[in-house]
């Protein structure tokens, strides 16, 4: 009876066992390689910050190798391939010289595309780093190994399917465009890199292999390249959903860009929290000035060396509902021994208001949306919505649609004249 009695209370609690991990196996939220519905507008900030999260993890799926910018949903995510938005069209593959056309969206994937040397030192600008200490936001951002960022910018099948359709990569057509009305479902993803050096470990970082300018100690390009694996550092994910004619606007950085920061009520201001263990790519403790533009602005020319590090702090401290989401997805257990577990939500901007024309850009919410790597010396007033809301066809008075992309266009006579 006693050996019964043991027996029955050991099957009871492996039951108990096995019914434990079930639920909890349960109540994870599956990721999936498709992509997102959006939330209500009436939902939560909790609500968009997940959607943003979700987003990311099915852009990160392993791509199609038949099919640009479609995930591979027989793989699972973290399994070998390139990410699905890796696949898609960068903005000097749009934007061609002597306006060329681009071609058909799928032509030439995986037949030995030819990549294009990465030069861009700042998020906006297509001239290939050569005006780049000129930009507004402050120019260059130099790692604490002493070597640059880098930027790409990408777009979607729907995003170029439409400037194709309309002939929109030629800026000798702007002119008669009143205005850009990209589709829904158009999305830009603006990346941040940094070259990876022996001291760093790849496996913690989305990477890829490129072909990099080299610079003078005035950020001038040399005319040199070399090969690197660069990881991603900041990605800007915007998608034009359907019900937000202001896109919905999600930013992501790698977590050893800068330690965490917090708002210190005894000094009344905002610290930094850094962890002992970790050698933070931007971030110097010593520094008792961070986050200043190499390049003054009242003389963008007069700027420091291109060699010297400008380390930054995060200015402003991650918000509790992005903090929830980025610790449920990171111990995802389909997440967590991936690269993506490294890699941390800042925010997610999004319209309250996106059908009140009487609201300024849809009222955006919340107002200050700011990665260090993309925003660096800009970060307490940094608000995507209200300033891609000012973004024009360049040359004339035409809306955009909130993308500055179309700044790379180029006239089909530039190279006749």
């Amino acid at each position: 009876m006693k050996t019964q009695v043991k027996t029955l209370v050991a099957l009871s609690l492996a039951a108990l066992f096995t019914s434990a991990q079930g639920m909890a196996k349960s109540n994870q939220t599956a990721v999936t390689c498709t992509f997102p519905t959006p939330p209500s507008v009436t939902a939560s900030q909790g609500a968009f910050d997940e959607y943003s999260w979700q987003a990311f993890i099915s852009v990160n799926w392993p791509a199609s190798t038949s099919y640009r910018g479609k995930a591979d949903c027989t793989k699972a995510l973290g399994e070998s391939g390139t990410p699905v938005w890796q696949t898609y069209k960068t903005s000097n593959q749009v934007f061609l010289p002597d306006a060329q056309n681009p071609g058909k969206w799928n032509a030439g994937y995986g037949a030995g595309e030819v990549a294009h040397p990465l030069t861009q030192l700042n998020k906006v600008s297509n001239d290939d780093a050569l005006q780049s200490h000129q930009e507004a936001v402050g120019g260059w951002l130099i790692d604490q190994n002493k070597n640059p960022t880098y930027f790409q910018m990408w777009v979607n099948e729907d995003w170029y399917d439409y400037v194709l359709n309309n002939e929109y990569y030629n800026k000798d057509n702007f002119s008669n465009s009143t205005r850009i009305s990209l589709p829904n479902n158009a999305t830009e993803i603006k990346s941040a890199w940094r070259i990876l050096t022996a001291n760093d470990d790849p496996s913690r970082y989305i990477t890829q292999q490129s072909t990099v300018a080299e610079f003078n100690d005035k950020g001038e390009v040399t005319g040199t390249f070399k090969n690197v694996t660069l990881g991603l550092v900041g990605m800007h994910l915007i998608v034009k959903a359907k019900g937000y004619p202001q896109w919905i606007w999600a930013t992501f950085e790698h977590v050893d860009n800068v330690p965490p920061s917090q708002y210190d009520a005894s000094s009344g201001k905002v610290v930094s929290k850094p962890a002992k263990e970790v050698n933070y790519s931007y971030f110097n403790a010593a520094a008792t000035n961070p986050n200043q533009s190499p390049c003054k602005q009242s003389n963008p020319d007069d700027c420091i060396s291109f060699t010297t590090p400008n380390p930054l702090t995060r200015v402003t401290p991650i918000r509790d509902e992005a903090q929830a989401a980025n610790t449920k997805y990171q111990q995802n257990s389909s997440v967590k021994s991936t690269a993506l577990a490294n890699y941390q939500l800042i925010t997610t901007q999004w319209p309250t208001m996106p059908d009140n024309p009487g609201a300024t850009n849809g009222n955006p919410t919340p107002t200050v949306s700011a990665n260090t790597t993309m925003e660096s010396y800009i970060q307490s007033s940094s608000n995507c919505m209200n300033c891609h809301g000012m973004a024009t066809l360049p040359g004339t008075a035409a809306k955009s649609d909130y993308s500055f992309l179309f700044s790379g266009a180029q006239s089909a006579s530039t190279n006749n004249k």
